[in-house]
């Protein structure tokens, strides 16, 4: 069976300000530029700088404030693949998706060897479920890649990621990249194709919630999902 998860809690340690307190004048808090108290500016610089301890305090604050605030998280997708793609910093990971018991995103176009270690492996020893397939690309625009995806997609859950946008004054002056965006909001929501696509290709839908739900031992897998 063909199963696809169209979603997208993600954890952040880029731009914007940390949900943990910070003094300027207390212990230095390496995920952050002491200076400013905002985000180290790019993955590199998180990578070679940021404390792990850190990354599990903030990225374990995060989730519990969107708690707080009810929203529901399905799973945990760091922006940017921020804390996925090093040991030190995968194992933060790990530890908040046993602990919270939700599911993850995972790279599928990156092989273990050329990361260096077992992520996927160590991810589903520890019993925590993530999609067979992770079918992204970071430029805006999604409209050919989703047609073009939905006609060749492999067995298994395939998480299609989409950046969708609501048309408004705020979005436009945000980036140029804004209709892009703004097209991905009518693709998912009000294009026909995309129904008759979904159709021909015999996919399942389904979302982040199932495989929590299977995650927490409260369904039973759907074909393919680790």
């Amino acid at each position: 069976m063909r199963n696809v998860a169209i979603a997208a809690l993600a954890a952040c340690l880029l731009a914007w300000r940390p949900a943990c307190a910070f003094e300027a004048g207390a212990a230095k808090v390496e995920i952050v530029a002491v200076e400013t108290s905002t985000w180290l500016t790019n993955v590199k610089l998180v990578w070679d700088h940021a404390d792990p301890a850190e990354v599990l305090r903030e990225c374990r604050a995060q989730i519990e404030r969107a708690q707080a605030w009810g929203i529901d998280v399905t799973h945990l997708a760091p922006h940017l693949t921020a804390i996925t793609l090093r040991p030190e910093f995968f194992d933060v990971y790990l530890e908040l998706a046993v602990e919270f018991r939700i599911p993850v995103r995972l790279p599928s176009t990156i092989s273990e060897d050329q990361a260096g270690f077992p992520f996927r492996r160590l991810a589903a020893d520890e019993g925590v479920v993530f999609p067979d397939h992770f079918n992204h690309d970071w430029r805006a625009g999604s409209r050919e890649r989703v047609f073009g995806t939905l006609a060749t997609l492999a067995p298994g859950v395939t998480e299609i990621h989409v950046q969708p946008a609501l048309d408004t004054p705020e979005a436009m002056a945000l980036s140029a990249s804004a209709a892009d965006w703004v097209d991905d909001f009518r693709l998912m929501t009000s294009e026909p194709e995309l129904a008759r696509a979904i159709d021909r290709a015999g996919v399942v839908l389904i979302g982040f919630r199932a495989l929590r739900a299977v995650m927490r031992g409260e369904a039973p897998a759907p074909g393919g999902t680790p």
